[in-house]
Parts: C-alpha cells; sequence; structure tokens
C-alpha cells in the first residue's frame, strides 16, 4: 500500500501534520471566539482585544497555510522524482538477460502515469488528514459542550461512513480490474505503433487487430470503468445522508427539547459548516485510484529488486585493459531459458580470442547465435561457464565491457554523446558528418542533435558516428550495413573498417556480404550456437 512511501517521508509530512493541527486549532478558536460575540456581547460594543485577536490569527493561518501548501507540493515532487530515479536506478542495474524477461509497458505506465498519480494521492491523504483533523475537534468540542449531542453526531458520522465505504471497497476492485484491462491496452497501443507497416500492408489483419484486439479491450476497460464510477456516484448520493442528517438532531431535536442552549447551537452549526464534506468525499475515489497506482508502483520496485544485479569487481586497472594485447574466451557456455528455466537455445563450448588491429566477421544463418554471441563477448550477457582473460588474467565480463562500443541491430540512438560529454570534439563531428552525408539533416545545438526523425539508414550512420567519436580499443557491429545504400556499404567495407584496423582498434561485424570477406582477416561461422 502507501504505507511505505508515507514513512519514507515521514519527517515533512509529520512537520505537515503538526502544521496542520496548530491551523485548526486557530480556526476553530477563531469561529467559536466569533460566535462568541455573536451571541453574548453583541450589539454592545465589544473589547479592541476582539479585532486585533482576530486579525493576529488570521495572519498566522494565513502565514502557516501557505508554508503547508508549499510544503506539500515539495512531498509530492519528491515521491516523482525520488520513485522515477529509484526504479531507473534499478533498471539500468540489472543484468540485461534478466530485464529483457519483464514486461516493458508496465515500467512506462508505472514511472508516467503511477508515480504521478501516487504523488497526488499523499499531497491529497495529507489534506484528508487535515480535514479529518478538523472533524475531530470539532466532535471534541461536542463532547465537552454536550455528551448526548456528540453522540448523536457520532452514530451519523458511524453509519454515513460504513455506507460509503461499502461501495468505495467494491469500487476499489473494478477499478484494479480496469487498470488491468488498461494495461493489455496499451500494450495493444504499442502494438499498432510499432507494427504499423505490417498492419498497413495486410487490410484482413489490419481490421482484425483493430475488430478482435484494440477494440475488444478498449469496450472492456471501459465497462470496467463505468460500472466503477457508477458505484463511486451511488456512495456519493448516500452520503449525503452524513452531510445533511448531522444537523437533524442540533436543530431540530435538542433545542427544543432544552439539552443544549441555542448560542451553543449557532456555535455547533458554525463548525460543522466548517467541516469540508464535499471535498472528503471528492478525494476518497481519487484515494482509491491512488491506492491501486501505490500498490502497482510498489509492485514493481520490488520485481526489479528481486532481478539479478551485477555485482563489479575490477581486478585490472582501467590503464592495463586499454592497452590489451589478447582478449580470450574460453569454453563460454550460455544458454536461454523460458519463465519455466527449460532450455530454448544456447551458446555451446565457445572459444575464440581477439588482438588489436585486426577485423573478424562473424557468419551463420538465422538463429545460430550470432547476436547472442556479441553480447555475450560485450559483456551484456554472463555466460554460465568458461572463462575470459585479458593478456592472460582471468577477469569478470562486466569489468570490461567498457572497452566496447557495440551497434547492435535492435540499438538505440540517444541524442547527445553521453559518457563523454564534456570532451566532444566537434570540428571532427561536422567532418563525419559530412562523410555519412548528415550534414544537411542533423545538426548539434546546445550539446545536442537537433533531430532523431531520420531513417534507419541514417540513424544508423549516426550511430556509428557516436561509436567513432567513443574512441574504445573494440568494435562491435551486428549487420550495419544491412539498411544502407551501395554506397554507404562500400564505404563501411571500404573506408570505416579498415580505418579502425590501422588505428590498432579491434573490429568484430557480422555480416552475410560474402563479396565482401576479403575485407575481413579471420571469419567466424556459427552454427546452432557452436563456432564450426
Amino acid at each position: 500500500m502507501i504505507l511505505p512511501i508515507i514513512k519514507k517521508y515521514s519527517k515533512p509530512i509529520r512537520t505537515y501534520l503538526i502544521t496542520s493541527l496548530i491551523i485548526v486549532l486557530i480556526e476553530i478558536n477563531m469561529i467559536v471566539t466569533f460566535t462568541y460575540v455573536l451571541g453574548n456581547i453583541l450589539p454592545e460594543q465589544p473589547s479592541a482585544i476582539y479585532p486585533f485577536l482576530f486579525i493576529a490569527s488570521l495572519i498566522l493561518v494565513y502565514t502557516m497555510y501557505s508554508y503547508n501548501q508549499k510544503k506539500a507540493i515539495f512531498i509530492s515532487e519528491s515521491i516523482i522524482s525520488d520513485t522515477r530515479e529509484e526504479i531507473i536506478e534499478q533498471v539500468r542495474k540489472c543484468e540485461l538477460q534478466s530485464f529483457e524477461k519483464i514486461e516493458k509497458v508496465g515500467v512506462y505506465n508505472v514511472i508516467t502515469v503511477d508515480t504521478q498519480v501516487m504523488a497526488d494521492s499523499v499531497v491529497l491523504l495529507l489534506r484528508f488528514t487535515e480535514y479529518g483533523i478538523v472533524t475531530l475537534v470539532v466532535l471534541a468540542y461536542f463532547l465537552f459542550v454536550s455528551q448526548l449531542m456528540f453522540l448523536f453526531t457520532l452514530f451519523i458520522f458511524v453509519v454515513g461512513f460504513m455506507i460509503y465505504g461499502y461501495y468505495i471497497i467494491k469500487s476499489k476492485k473494478l477499478i484494479h480490474q480496469a487498470r488491468i484491462k488498461e494495461k493489455e491496452l496499451m500494450g495493444a497501443t504499442k502494438d499498432c505503433i510499432d507494427g504499423f507497416k505490417e498492419l498497413k500492408s495486410n487490410d484482413h489483419k489490419n481490421d482484425d487487430f483493430y475488430h478482435q484486439c484494440f477494440k475488444i479491450k478498449s469496450h472492456e476497460n471501459r465497462l470496467l470503468r463505468v460500472k466503477a464510477e457508477h458505484l463511486l456516484i451511488e456512495s456519493y448520493v448516500h452520503s449525503l445522508w452524513l452531510e445533511y442528517g448531522i444537523f437533524i438532531p442540533i436543530l431540530f431535536i435538542m433545542p427544543p427539547m432544552g439539552w443544549i442552549s441555542y448560542d451553543i447551537m449557532i456555535s455547533c452549526v458554525t463548525l460543522i459548516l466548517l467541516i469540508p464534506f464535499g471535498v472528503l468525499k471528492d478525494a476518497i475515489p481519487y484515494l482509491v485510484r491512488a491506492f491501486i497506482s501505490a500498490e502497482r508502483v510498489l509492485k514493481m520496485e520490488n520485481t526489479l529488486k528481486q532481478l539479478r544485479k551485477e555485482n563489479n569487481n575490477i581486478f585490472l586497472s582501467k590503464k592495463e585493459i586499454l592497452h590489451f594485447k589478447e582478449i580470450k574466451y574460453k569454453n563460454i557456455c550460455f544458454d536461454y531459458t523460458d519463465k519455466t528455466g527449460a532450455f530454448q537455445f544456447g551458446l555451446d563450448k565457445v572459444s575464440c580470442s581477439f588482438y588489436p588491429g585486426e577485423i573478424i566477421f562473424i557468419t551463420g544463418g538465422n538463429g545460430s547465435g550470432k547476436s547472442t554471441l556479441l553480447k555475450v563477448l560485450s559483456g551484456l550477457y554472463f555466460p554460465l561457464s568458461g572463462s575470459v582473460s585479458i593478456d592472460g588474467k582471468d577477469i569478470q565480463l562486466s569489468d570490461c565491457r567498457y572497452l566496447f562500443s557495440s551497434i547492435f541491430s535492435d540499438f538505440h540512438l540517444f541524442d547527445r554523446f553521453y559518457g563523454f560529454l564534456e570532451g566532444v570534439d566537434y570540428k571532427k563531428v561536422d567532418q563525419l558528418m559530412k562523410m555519412m552525408a548528415l550534414d544537411r539533416k542533423v545538426s548539434i545545438e546546445k550539446n545536442k542533435f537537433s533531430t532523431l526523425d531520420l531513417s534507419t539508414g541514417q540513424k544508423k550512420r549516426l550511430a556509428m558516428i557516436v561509436s567513432i567519436m567513443e574512441d574504445k580499443p573494440i568494435y562491435i557491429f551486428d549487420e550495419w550495413a544491412s539498411d544502407q545504400s551501395p554506397r554507404f556499404r562500400n564505404y563501411f567495407y571500404y573506408e570505416i573498417l579498415p580505418s579502425l584496423r590501422s588505428k590498432g582498434k579491434t573490429v568484430i561485424a557480422v555480416t552475410h556480404d560474402e563479396q565482401y570477406f576479403n575485407i575481413s582477416d579471420r571469419i567466424l561461422t556459427l552454427d546452432f550456437g557452436k563456432l564450426v
């Protein structure tokens, strides 16, 4: 629930609640004083002390209320930023293989929607608590002036909240079901966007997707939300007994029976009007939705915490590693498994070595394990067995990951040179932009690329510029030339790769372009996870 979040921010929340209590007490005192003057002093001239105290109390309430609202905003924004940072921190420390198994749509929804709703709910809960304090103080005053009136009022409160709570509990279950359907709906939306070409090229597939998938999920989500909102409306209507029924004993029963005086009745009615029943009722449905969002956020955080994290132990200094003479992989085994742990595919006792100043091509059929091998070589996947050594010294794969600059087939292009923002040679970048025919498409503005709205081939060329600027000892290219025109395919094989080799770089490239095999120094062929 939301309690762990409240506990995390207990200090500012405690300050907020203490300030709220002081504000409520001052407001109650102002109202009681006002009704006392109205009933016992007027039309006589009241003492000058009363307006002075009233104005001083008003100034104090204004100052403390302003402080409290700023504190509430601070708490809300802190929850949003801290929660998002914590989730991303957990994500970036995960092993790639573990992270690939979690649902990406769920991560997006939690970070974008649920954190915002949850943070807003904490502020709303604080205000709800503040109004609750008002209610408790009013009940305490009733107990002081008349025990019978206190019992009448308490009875109406309890009955009203029981009715209201019944509908809220039922609606919460429906809202939770609706959120599950909404996640499915967001997944279908992502399918529509990512699979636009496939849908556009097949009208029957397009129609089936819309009518048999998206529309059904949208309809199911709408029905659940409508039912939940209907319950919330019914709870609101029934709670009118709570809001107006409380006046029945105070106005129509107790004064005629002589159980309370009319001046006390005026004070009590005034205090009841201070209780924001409408705000309390409006807040509860939103809090219900927020509790569900909080549960989703905490569930996502727990899921991420349970994923395998990396344990980096640097055995060699970066200076030693950057000037390696040989990286050797011996008897590397790696398995893909499904959620039940059943074997699906793997690398079997792969052994190979790489040296500075050479070009290695990796070939093989589809599904032979080429991309998997690249991820193992670069330290993104951890082998089940085998060893990795640099110049004869054993090392963990994660310790040598920074040696690699990689462009995978499913690469992501960032909008700036992360990793070396302060040391970018923009003159060299301009030269590379011209070589890659991107100088009229992309420019550098405020240390970032002016646009990433490019074709796949252009994005790959821009990724190549970033990779070259990283200046790493080892370069990995996963079928980089597959989306390039003949001009840039030739440029890749005859210019880029030999240039990197001449600088002492190690180049590992997956390719099917047999006409360029003569460019390489060695060719590794994979077949069903084995080097042949």
